[in-house]
């Protein structure tokens, strides 16, 4: 019987364009591969909304003070799109492989709805901890995730038979010890939800010049009540997550559009270029001229 790491090894092959490391995208529009046969040290890597599935390696990471481990066993969730600092283990022999998919919102409610008509409006409780968790995989999870990898092998598969498998897995997560984080996502009256929105703006609007009163508007919360709760879940302030974000989406323009360090800096949001640069130094630990050492900005 083929085993996940065989069967993320098969799609690499097919979609990782002769790459050792990297990310590629699969069969399925929403879910991308990746993989890496060398070890790479802590440093900061962007983490999007999601949830990562490895098949094989393990990572160290530490968002805050908060630091974990996770690895095959485990399913790493993060509601809140988030900036860690990773340790990645991996070797020639022992790739890192593994699969991200998406959280989706619309997706996850409806399945959430029926628990609820099912089990009582208490199943899902508030949630106020940190946006990033990791939930152990028992085997019927383990199941939904060999199977999802193994149709995603065939194009037709995994138009077909994919969904069916994402929607497992979303289910065995809301009916898991962490439900109450993934719940959070779509209960507009949560905190989760609201940090998220707050999140998704800096996110795109990073060039501007934001506000913590700006943000705490956009959550809908006072401004003392969101920097407490946006703390709680990033564990970053909101001005110390945008610069997390600034850098990292300045770095990624250098890397992946060839942009001069001055030039990203600007188009971050920075006004002046050497405070950009010894800030790019002291995060990154090199300064822009040596952004590829750090490689691409990694989504898991």
């Amino acid at each position: 019987m083929q085993t996940l790491p065989d069967t993320l090894t098969a799609l690499w092959q097919q979609h990782g364009q002769d790459q050792a490391n990297g990310h590629a995208e699969s069969y399925h529009s929403c879910i991308s591969l990746f993989r890496r046969e060398q070890e790479h040290h802590m440093t900061p890597v962007m983490y999007q909304q999601g949830v990562v599935l490895l098949g094989q390696g393990h990572k160290a990471a530490m968002i805050g003070e908060h630091q974990f481990r996770y690895d095959a066993n485990d399913v790493l969730i993060i509601a809140t799109s988030s900036p860690l600092e990773c340790h990645a283990y991996a070797s020639e022999d022992q790739p890192l492989l593994g699969l991200y998919l998406p959280l989706c919102a619309q997706t996850l409610r409806p399945i959430m709805e029926q628990l609820v008509h099912q089990r009582g409006a208490d199943y899902f409780q508030p949630y106020y901890g940190i946006g990033v968790d990791r939930q152990p995989r028992d085997q019927r999870l383990q199941h939904a995730i060999d199977g999802l990898a193994t149709s995603l092998l065939d194009p037709v598969d995994a138009k077909i038979l994919a969904p069916n498998w994402i929607n497992s897995i979303y289910y065995l997560l809301l009916t898991g010890p962490k439900r109450h984080l993934v719940a959070a996502l779509t209960q507009q009256d949560q905190h989760l939800a609201r940090i998220s929105a707050s999140v998704e703006h800096i996110q795109a609007h990073c060039e501007q010049k934001l506000t913590v009163e700006q943000l705490a508007s956009i959550a809908g919360m006072s401004e003392s009540a969101f920097y407490r709760a946006f703390k709680s879940a990033m564990k970053d302030s909101p001005l110390q997550y945008l610069k997390k974000i600034r850098l990292n989406q300045a770095k990624n323009l250098i890397l992946h559009q060839g942009y001069a360090a001055n030039v990203a800096a600007f188009a971050v949001g920075y006004e002046s270029a050497p405070q950009f640069s010894r800030e790019f130094k002291r995060y990154f630990g090199v300064p822009p001229s040596q952004a590829a050492q750090i490689g691409l900005m990694q989504s898991a």
